[in-house]
């Protein structure tokens, strides 16, 4: 089943709405690019942050659900080890390996604060994400110029931007790929692009979403 929806809540703005600016174009290219390699997530960054208040801009229907650890590339694999309150900011497509869907594609902002749950300590290191709970929002156009606005003044360039999505989609290729690999069935996937059933990449795409569906 897929989660819940996350969706930021509206305020009323104080200051007028940024123009696009090439930082946003450089996302809109990111998500085509990641619809032409069959990719539906890619990190954008992930770091350590202060912890998040409930009742603030973000709301969320299951705060204890989250992809799984083994779908997640090194960088965020790491503050989840040290068990690291942090944020994530990730391109997003619509619907992201059948585990969550989202209105549109774009960025899509998570805040994972650390806890120390009440359970069995095996059951707490075999399910990582019981360590935390998540709040989250995929931002809407009027939001994301501003997120575009701000990221421009942090120093991010359109070059910045592109470069991580193409990292990204390697990254999610190389974990599909270990992952089905893991399986088994790399092999087969194989043998069946060759007889031009499909696409190796739209193959994998599809069994990742329902590999995390089934880890759902």
């Amino acid at each position: 089943m897929a989660i819940a929806l996350f969706q930021k809540q509206k305020t009323q703005r104080e200051k007028p709405v940024p123009k696009p600016n090439e930082i946003y174009f450089a996302l809109k290219q990111g998500i085509e690019m990641m619809r032409n390699s069959c990719v539906d997530y890619v990190l954008l960054n992930a770091y350590e942050s202060a912890r998040h208040a409930k009742g603030s801009c973000f709301v969320s229907l299951d705060k204890r659900t989250y992809f799984d650890v083994d779908v997640l590339v090194e960088p965020e694999q790491e503050l989840i080890n040290q068990h690291k309150t942090y944020r994530s900011n990730a391109l997003v497509l619509e619907d992201v390996m059948g585990f969550v869907k989202f209105p549109h594609a774009s960025v899509a902002i998570f805040h994972r604060n650390s806890v120390v749950p009440m359970l069995p300590k095996e059951l707490v290191d075999a399910m990582p994400n019981l360590r935390y709970i998540t709040v989250g929002c995929i931002l809407p156009e009027e939001d994301l110029l501003e997120y575009c606005s701000d990221a421009k003044k942090d120093g991010w360039t359109p070059e910045m931007v592109l470069q991580r999505v193409k990292d990204g989609i390697e990254e999610y290729k190389d974990i599909t790929h270990k992952l089905c690999e893991n399986a088994g069935i790399v092999k087969t996937l194989e043998k069946l692009e060759s007889r031009n059933r499909s696409s190796l990449d739209e193959i994998l795409s599809s069994m990742r979403k329902n590999m995390a569906a089934a880890i759902k």
